[in-house]
């Protein structure tokens, strides 16, 4: 209720009603509208149903109609608060007359209308927090001169702000360091360039050449503990660099008066929490109150646009909340006994979008936190498969040989469109919860994101549409699919989760697949494949090429680690690189170096480069990963190499093996022989038998896809291993390899795989299995159409 005309948006004149005051006293209503209040928090907010009532002395805002409209109050330390969910959308401080005022000022015509109602120490109070919490004396001195707008400044209360904003560690102990002559003991530290965060026993003083400069010249070094400046407090005062971190932990200030470095608490303790080392530095994700607010500094490396939100009350407060809402369907239900509640968390993410084709999607669900399922209550078999990046790269080969369309399709929630064979409660996700049935949980009508069982259901839903379509399932790749139409031409898909590649030799044909597929689940049509899984898609249809690329992955591995800047080089690895064991870490003091290099992180980002486009890698890839804790172009033609004796440490021999079509790799792997081998014959033998099993499985691949492709033939630069594989010649010498190994005898006796003769120079293979010279390394990359 307001006695305020002016302060409605919205009104409307009614002739009836009236309201009782507390003395049994009546006022008429005279209209009902609504008023927009600019909160505490900056956001504009509309009540709405407020009553005209012009007998009133003061506005009223009824608690009891907030609680019916699900809204929580609480009441604490003279301040209440009303929030929904775990946002607190309005605030009030307690004053005389034991009521609540509500903090914040109405807004009429777009314009904000400041309370006449504040008294002096608001005034004061406001001013406090306008100048970005300047002190008594000196707001004092710029009212003396009339630049305040004519407001006088009185005492000051106490500034909860100001006391958390400035509280210290507690003292060190005083060190005291007796010095007996001039340069004897030195201070120092380093400032600079600006705004390059650095740090106290930083690896500036810590360098190899530093210290062999203070072990050659007798210096004694006394460093600091981590994130304790006052330990080397006269260098650190000479610097005079204080974060006034005090001016952000206020409750309305529109725009703070100085430019700070935001550092926010994150309990309510109000510990500053401002001692995490971190390579990229980016805005606070947790809040200590809802009342606290932050200002992204104007620094480029603060600003992160595609920054996501952690939670639902940081999603629905940021500028793209209405991108990140959207429905969800469930049924509110009691919780039945013995039954237990699968918990759930929120989950925002922004996907990058096409180039071209869409804008970057807003992605915003409730998971739910599936490992608290049971096995046998909660969920059965889980097993689902994906598409092979083998599969993939083959339908790129059949593309780009019969020169055939493709096209991207997405499935939108695609989890959803699984049905649950199991009835699965959940708790009411955050933001969600229904008034007055807290204590009900929700009962999911289908599967459910991080659900053990939801990529099974939805495999299981997708595979019965795509067979009742006439498409037949590849025995070689689940996720394959293809099609014969009657003029002897194939539709081929291929899914990976929700990503999915048609491949048809008429887009009329892709179309009608569209259009199945759209009457039984919600898509999104990408047009012409640009890019799947991190692979951009190329083709040149002039010359019925088609290229992959993972130039824009790798350049944001090379981002992560900052070797941007780095120099490129000809070959993965020189040709006079060799690993062994002897060179990992030894010392206690090059354990804990190694411990803070991410060397993990760096050669795991690289390994999905090299499973999708990059069989260059292989060889690198294999040898580091060890210390971690004139072809015909119309058929499959697979190359296999051995490096005997190749690992320095358990003296076993390195595998490697690449299979082309068209001239371009789709198949291949670098690994360690999981057993000794005597000789470079029976290395090269058993590097044969992997390789026919991996052709084995390509030939039975490719009679479903495409029945002229046909794998005939493996090459291998060493005749005695060829001679090996034909006949038991050397027996006597070869009696103790495995029989597992010796299938290939049989294979090859039927004709099912010929293992021919290459010269060492033409095996592209060989960069697999060893270090080679720019040439020769270029060279095998031409040979399986490697284009750097």
């Amino acid at each position: 209720m307001s006695p305020n005309r002016d302060w409605f948006t919205t009104y409307e004149t009614v002739s009836e009603g009236v309201v009782l005051m507390g003395n049994n006293a009546s006022c008429k209503i005279a209209g009902v509208g609504t008023i927009k209040v600019k909160m505490f928090d900056g956001v504009v907010r509309t009540l709405s149903e407020v009553r005209h009532v012009p007998e009133l002395n003061r506005n009223l805002i009824s608690l009891s109609t907030l609680d019916s409209k699900g809204y929580r109050c609480i009441a604490e330390s003279g301040v209440l608060k009303i929030s929904k969910g775990s946002l607190v959308v309005m605030k009030g401080q307690r004053k005389t007359a034991k009521l609540y005022v509500l903090q914040g000022s109405t807004v009429t015509s777009d314009v904000v209308v400041a309370s006449s109602s504040l008294s002096d120490d608001d005034i004061t109070k406001l001013w406090h927090m306008r100048l970005g919490h300047m002190s008594e004396n000196g707001m004092v001195e710029l009212s003396k001169r009339g630049l305040l707008d004519g407001q006088e400044i009185c005492k000051l209360n106490f500034c909860e702000h100001c006391v958390f904003g400035k509280q210290k560690r507690v003292r060190f102990t005083i060190g005291i360091h007796n010095t007996k002559g001039t340069l004897e003991y030195i201070h120092s530290d380093l400032w600079g360039p600006s705004r390059v965060p650095s740090r106290d026993n930083g690896l500036e003083f810590c360098s190899d050449d530093f210290n062999r400069l203070c072990k050659s010249e007798g210096i004694v070094r006394h460093l600091t503990v981590r994130h304790s400046p006052q330990q080397n407090g006269i260098a650190e005062r000479s610097w005079r660099r204080f974060d006034v971190e005090h001016q952000i932990n206020t409750e309305s200030t529109p725009q703070a008066s100085t430019k700070i470095e935001n550092r926010v608490a994150s309990l309510p303790q109000y510990s500053i929490a401002k001692n995490r080392t971190r390579r990229e530095i980016k805005p606070p994700k947790k809040y200590a109150e809802a009342d606290l607010v932050a200002y992204a500094l104007n620094v480029a490396e603060d600003i992160d646009a595609n920054q996501e939100p952690f939670n639902y009350s940081e999603a629905i407060s940021c500028e793209d909340s209405e991108k990140w809402m959207f429905a969800i369907t469930w049924d509110i239900v009691k919780l039945p006994k013995d039954k237990k509640v699968v918990r759930c968390k929120w989950v925002f993410k922004k996907k990058e979008g096409t180039p071209g084709v869409e804008e970057p999607r807003y992605k915003a669900k409730p998971i739910a936190k599936g490992y608290s399922q049971i096995p046998g209550v909660d969920f059965t078999d889980v097993f689902s498969p994906v598409v092979k990046h083998s599969s993939i790269r083959a339908l790129f080969g059949i593309v780009a040989m019969h020169d055939l369309e493709l096209e991207q399709l997405d499935v939108k929630t695609a989890f959803f469109h699984g049905e649950l064979e199991e009835d699965i409660y959940m708790q009411q996700p955050e933001g969600f919860i229904v008034s007055e049935k807290e204590d009900y949980v929700c009962l999911l009508k289908k599967s459910f994101y991080c659900l053990k069982q939801s990529p099974r259901q939805w495999s299981k839903r997708f595979d019965s549409f795509m067979t009742s379509h006439d498409f037949k399932r590849s025995s070689f790749d689940s996720y394959v699919y293809f099609k014969k139409n009657s003029d002897g031409s194939f539709v081929y898909l291929l899914l990976y989760v929700d990503d999915m590649l048609i491949a048809a030799k008429d887009k009329v044909e892709i179309r009608k697949v569209k259009a199945q597929l759209s009457e039984e689940f919600e898509m999104k049509d990408l047009g012409p494949s640009k890019k799947i899984l991190g692979m951009e898609i190329l083709k040149d249809r002039k010359v019925s090429k088609l290229y992959l690329s993972q130039k824009g992955y790798i350049e944001k591995v090379l981002c992560r680690f900052n070797m941007q800047s780095a120099k490129p080089v000809s070959t993965p690895l020189a040709a006079h690189f060799r690993l062994s064991s002897a060179l990992s870490p030894q010392s206690d003091d090059e354990i804990e170096y190694m411990s803070h290099v991410p060397y993990s992180s760096a050669v795991g980002s690289l390994m999905y480069a090299m499973v999708c486009s990059r069989p260059d890698l292989s060889y690198a890839f294999s040898a580091v990963s060890r210390y971690m804790f004139g072809r015909t172009k119309n058929k499959v033609i697979g190359y296999v190499d051995a490096d005997f004796a190749g690992d320095l440490d358990k003296r076993r021999s390195l595998t490697g093996y690449v299979f082309t079509i068209g001239g371009c790799a789709i198949s291949w792997k670098a690994t360690l022989q999981t057993t000794v081998t005597l000789s470079t014959i029976e290395a090269e033998y058993m590097a044969i038998t992997e390789a026919c099993k991996e052709a084995i499985w390509l030939k039975g691949l490719f009679s479903e896809l495409n029945g002229d492709l046909q794998i005939s033939t493996i090459f291998c630069d060493s005749q005695s291993a060829i001679f090996l594989t034909k006949d038991q010649m050397f027996h006597e010498r070869t009696k103790h390899i495995d029989v597992r190994y010796h299938f290939i005898r049989d294979i090859i006796a039927r004709g099912d795989i010929v293992v021919s003769k290459i010269s060492t120079h033409e095996n592209p293979a060989d960069m697999m299995t060893k270090s080679l010279p720019i040439t020769k390394f270029e060279h095998c990359l031409d040979l399986v159409g490697v284009h750097c």
